[in-house]
């Protein structure tokens, strides 16, 4: 297979924006030869730990598929948004966002010899299959060290991805440039606190708006 876009929505997270959101994403996954997969069941934070719910994208790393995707629940993407395999080569990690993390994470010898404390966003993560193992792996020792010293636990699976991108000196591009910057909404309902009605207000916009300016069949 292609590609795989993996979507974490455990216990029936906020159906209301999902059912706007998840048919775009899907539509998105099948326009570039590959399938959709939801992730609704518990695996590493099954025993807790405090573990935020966000480490379960990591169960991604059982996909089969040329290219790994990793896409957040509130995220609505254009049908016009580019192949994203064809711009993203099999020797490169590809991200919507990355960030200095200095002061968000705990110091560690990975980022050190790296030379960057370089944050690495999961709500859009594209991995190819040669990365994958080493990416998208879970080491709950690992994942309960980082736990105890990153500033904000719901990043927890962008502090384990990033540490091991640094581990291994993964090389990093990004997905988007000014031609495709509004092909990608991300509704923040976490980051941002949205309130509900909000959410689904500002998702509900862009899809009518494309919708109207492309008459784009959507599928779900």
């Amino acid at each position: 297979m292609k590609a795989e876009i993996f979507v974490v929505n455990i216990d029936n997270y906020f159906p209301e924006l999902c059912e706007i959101s998840l048919p775009t994403i899907d539509a998105y996954a099948k326009k570039i030869g590959g399938k959709m997969t939801i992730i609704s069941s518990r695996e590493y934070t099954r025993e807790h730990y405090g573990f935020p719910v966000t480490v379960e994208k990591l169960q991604a790393v059982k996909s089969e598929a040329d290219y790994v995707l990793i896409v957040d629940a509130d995220m609505i993407i254009h049908p016009d948004f580019w192949d994203i395999t064809r711009i993203i080569s099999s020797t490169t990690i590809g991200a919507w966002m990355s960030y200095d993390a200095k002061n968000l994470f705990g110091e560690h010898e990975y980022f050190d010899r790296f030379g960057q404390y370089r944050g690495i966003a999961t709500n859009f993560l594209v991995v190819p299959q040669i990365w994958k193992n080493d990416i998208l792996s879970f080491d709950r020792q690992e994942a309960l060290a980082g736990f105890k010293t990153i500033k904000r636990s719901f990043i927890l699976d962008e502090y384990i991805v990033s540490l091991h991108a640094a581990k291994y000196g993964a090389r990093l591009g990004g997905i988007i440039t000014e031609n495709n910057a509004n092909q990608i909404k991300h509704i923040n309902v976490t980051t941002d606190n949205k309130g509900k009605e909000t959410a689904i207000k500002e998702a509900q916009k862009y899809v009518d708006l494309w919708t109207r300016k492309g008459k784009y069949p959507w599928t779900k």
